[in-house]
């Protein structure tokens, strides 16, 4: 008898160890499914992170582009305004021989040509559409020719 007792402990002790492996073999299970459900978050994260560094750094672009061509405008614009500054200031001091009515070609700050209406009495240049200079207006000799006539030029 005693040895069937003997074998009847070992028996129960091998199953309540194989009951703990099984235990901590479900928990290993749980714990490896809890970290590749994390590291799956992790890498859309890192995949959304990575869409939002490539829209930002192409916003970045594109603000230097403009903030370039921003630069380029205030830089025409300067100009323009101190070839007018230097214009009226020769006007005042009867020096300047050009007329007012003489229509200016320049270069814009983006190295188009620029078209500009002179207004007759202000000396300032009005920008005009680039498609507005290679259309005619049947008034518009008319209009010239009685402009000319009043500013007796």
């Amino acid at each position: 008898m005693s040895k069937l007792k003997l074998k009847n402990t070992v028996t129960v002790q091998q199953e309540r160890l194989l009951a703990e492996k099984e235990e901590k073999l479900q928990k290993e299970q749980k714990e490896l499914q809890e970290v590749e459900s994390s590291l799956r978050e992790k890498e859309q994260e890192i995949c959304k992170l990575q869409e939002q560094l490539e829209a930002t750094v192409q916003k970045l672009e594109e603000s230097k582009h403009l903030l370039k061509t921003n630069e380029n405008v205030i830089t025409w614009l300067n100009k323009q305004l101190n070839e007018i500054q230097l214009t009226r200031k020769q006007e005042i001091l009867g020096t300047s021989t050009s007329s007012n009515t003489v229509s200016r070609t320049g270069s814009s700050p983006h190295s188009m040509v620029d078209n500009r209406i002179t207004s007759l009495n202000s000396g300032l240049n009005y920008p005009i559409s680039p498609l507005l200079a290679f259309q005619s207006f049947p008034g518009a000799a008319a209009v010239k020719n009685a402009n000319q006539q009043i500013s007796g030029t």
